[in-house]
């Protein structure tokens, strides 16, 4: 009888879908009343205030993906993001760890905020990030919502584009660590796409 591969060697693909559209509105800039600290920060103007985002300590794949959505050769500007862990329970009462975390963003310029404009670069994270899903076990998932802002600066309403990326494993450190893989090959893929368009590409 072949002996079976054990559970976190065979659940290394990556499932990638796209939600619906929702109608949670964000204003840009925003601020949090009840919590100071959590505010709109722009890292283009300001990308020394990136240490000001405590999201980002001591989760250098999300610090690296931020930074690259705010590079100048970048067509996009961070609005928030936020990861957490949790334990989670199977049916059969085993525990599961789960990584998630989203990262939101739109186009710097208001009149590429639509939804047919992130279709390219969701096109190329599903390429880059999928491959057999579909006859896989999956333990990393990445879904693309397009979510409606309010950008003040404009007067006017767009779209944003928000990634959640959720990693499970059966211990809480190869949770985070698959999370970070995930992270960071959407970042790798996200960066291809942004060389790719500043090269005028017509069909990326």
């Amino acid at each position: 009888m072949t002996k079976q591969a054990p559970e976190a060697a065979r659940r290394l693909a990556t499932r990638v879908e796209l939600r619906s559209p929702t109608d949670k509105l964000t204003a840009v800039p925003y601020v949090t009343p009840d919590d100071p600290d959590r505010r709109f920060i722009d890292l283009r103007a300001h990308p020394e205030q990136i240490d000001l985002i405590g999201e980002l300590d001591g989760r250098p794949a999300m610090r690296e993906q931020i930074m690259l959505l705010n590079a100048r050769s970048s067509p996009f500007f961070s609005i928030g993001c936020e990861r957490s862990v949790s334990r989670l329970r199977r049916q059969d009462g085993s525990p599961v760890w789960k990584t998630t975390s989203y990262v939101q963003f739109a186009f710097v310029e208001p009149d590429r905020c639509e939804i047919a404009n992130y279709v390219p670069l969701a096109r190329a994270l599903h390429e880059a990030l999928e491959g057999k899903a579909d006859s896989e076990e999956w333990n990393r998932l990445v879904e693309l919502e397009p979510d409606p802002i309010v950008l003040q600066s404009a007067g006017r309403r767009a779209w944003s584009m928000t990634i959640w990326t959720t990693a499970y494993a059966l211990d809480g450190e190869t949770s985070v660590h698959e999370w970070s893989l995930c992270m960071l090959a959407q970042t790798a893929a996200m960066a291809q796409w942004i060389r790719l368009g500043s090269l005028d590409a017509t069909d990326i």
